[in-house]
């Protein structure tokens, strides 16, 4: 189940952990917090989006693009690479993953 964090912070809800921006959650961890009333909340104010079960491939190369501009977790972005075939979306996230691992970037 992927989630997005809308929020410029880290959370944590039972020792799971949400980063900003979308994260890879199982099922497993996901029940465990899924009633707690300070994620509820949050859910309802859209701090947080469950996206779901969604297939990477299944999107058209425009959405696919801004998934993966918007994930931050090097694990997902990985998982995703081995299953996408099309060039462009390849070449996208291999450009975040090296974003993100880039010594020289300079966070504002």
């Amino acid at each position: 189940m992927k989630i997005k964090s809308n929020l410029n912070c880290i959370h944590y809800f039972d020792n799971v952990t949400i980063l900003p921006n979308i994260n890879e959650i199982s099922e497993e961890d996901f029940n465990k917090f899924k009633d707690n009333p300070i994620f509820n909340y949050k859910l309802d104010d859209g701090q947080f989006e469950i996206l779901g079960k969604f297939n990477l491939q299944n999107m058209s190369i425009n959405k696919a693009t801004k998934f993966v501009n918007e994930c931050i977790d090097i694990a997902l972005l990985n998982s995703e690479f081995e299953k996408e075939q099309r060039e462009v979306v390849k070449k996208a996230i291999t450009n975040r993953i090296k974003d993100i691992t880039s010594p020289d970037e300079v966070k504002k």
